[in-house]
């Protein structure tokens, strides 16, 4: 009789069924650890957010009861056992705190009163908002007077050096560039698709640029000493810091200039747009500081609040905002461009160069015991910050989200601080 022989499994499950039993069961397990993973991560990431928010809360609260922030979290704040808050930095004006999920390194979230807005969880690390300053080299050697943003690029340029234009992506990496001719350039700015420099001296006192990178000279409407322009409502419009006979020029296109007249012949040193107006300062000391103009050609002097050397003007956050040199007000605002309030400036003293505003926080940079101030919501109230190096920086823009500024001297000559 013929015997056959069969399997021990032969009544139940072969190997490849239980193999693939097997590979499905840990597929299932694979995709439960994964999917609680995830609910994990999330729980975290509400938790983080949530903690923040309630320590924000606490220092809200305990601002009320004292002249600012406190230098710590309040002890009234308590916080989840898998979250970490820590008080970053700050001053009874601002404060960055951080919050973490010691179990998952990846969760941070932090909040920065500093950038202006309402206490909100931000992605990331505090990174200074306008507290903090970064030093940048800047590129080659130049004096550097001004800096603009447009057209995704920052430009800057100078009044001396071997390259007086130097531009950067993001404030940061910065390349030389050869300017039309050596003059002493003291003003950039960006409109119409082209960037506009002018000159307090030379025998071409202006240069175009569409990219910020090749520059053709071009005449300027009077040999005088050019040291601001601006670009609004279809119009470039520059001043002059000398008090020859014809203080401002206009252009359309930035390439044929018209000499205009000055409501009073004072060393106009800065000029911007707002409002509806152009708003132009001077250094000259007197009773009519400010001149506006609907259309750039017909000026109209305004009074001033105090007698000081108004260096620099800005429009932003529906404000004019001007700053001054050696002086203890050394700051005035005004919602028109017409009335004007005095304020005292950040530390109650300084030289300060230029203003720029951007994200509700205005910053004025300088040279002296304080060369950098900040203010946001209240501009009657601005805060000293610290500068990387102790340069005299000239001039201060704000562009992609950072302020920058850029110096005349030092080893490096570009500062950022970020302000989203």
């Amino acid at each position: 009789m013929k015997r056959t022989h069969k399997l021990f499994f032969s009544k139940g499950f072969t190997i490849i069924e239980l193999l693939v039993t097997i590979i499905v069961i840990a597929i299932l397990a694979s995709i439960t650890i994964v999917g609680f993973g995830k609910w994990r991560e999330s729980a975290l990431q509400k938790a983080v957010q949530s903690d923040l928010q309630m320590a924000a809360t606490a220092m809200e609260s305990a601002k009320n009861f004292s002249a600012g922030y406190p230098g710590s979290i309040p002890a009234s704040f308590k916080g989840s056992s898998d979250v970490a808050v820590t008080y970053v930095q700050g001053d009874i004006n601002s404060y960055c705190i951080e919050g973490t999920a010691p179990a998952s390194p990846s969760i941070r979230y932090y909040i920065d009163t500093s950038q202006g807005k309402k206490p909100t969880a931000k992605v990331g690390t505090c990174t200074g908002g306008v507290d903090v300053w970064t030093a940048n080299a800047g590129a080659g050697d130049g004096s550097w007077h001004s800096v603009t943003y447009g057209n995704n690029m920052f430009v800057a340029v100078a009044t001396s050096g071997t390259n007086r234009v130097m531009t950067s992506p993001d404030g940061i990496n910065w390349t030389a560039r050869n300017a039309a001719q050596a003059n002493g350039w003291s003003s950039v700015t960006y409109g119409n698709g082209l960037f506009v420099a002018v000159s307090y001296d030379g025998t071409n006192r202006v240069m175009t640029s569409p990219d910020g990178i090749n520059w053709t000279a071009r005449n300027a409407a009077a040999a005088t000493n050019w040291n601001s322009v601006t670009y609004a409502n279809g119009l470039f419009v520059a001043v002059a810091i000398s008090t020859s006979t014809n203080q401002v020029m206009t252009s359309p296109d930035g390439i044929n200039w018209t000499a205009r007249n000055a409501v009073v012949k004072y060393g106009w040193d800065s000029v911007t747009y707002g409002n509806g107006l152009f708003v132009a300062v001077t250094i000259g000391l007197g009773t009519s500081q400010v001149m506006t103009s609907p259309d750039g050609i017909n000026w109209t002097a305004q009074s001033t609040p105090v007698s000081a050397y108004w260096t620099s003007v800005t429009y932003a956050n529906g404000k004019f905002v001007a700053v001054a040199q050696a002086s203890t007000t050394a700051v005035m605002t005004s919602p028109d461009g017409i009335n004007w309030t005095a304020h005292t400036a950040g530390g109650n003293q300084g030289n300060w160069f230029s203003v720029a505003g951007g994200n509700d926080v205005f910053t004025a940079v300088g040279y002296g015991p304080n060369r950098i101030m900040t203010s946001k919501d209240d501009i009657a109230t601005w805060t000293v910050r610290t500068p990387p190096e102790a340069n005299y920086w000239e001039s201060v823009t704000f562009g992609n989200g950072r302020f920058v500024a850029v110096s005349s001297n030092g080893t490096n000559r570009v500062m950022t601080s970020t302000a989203q």
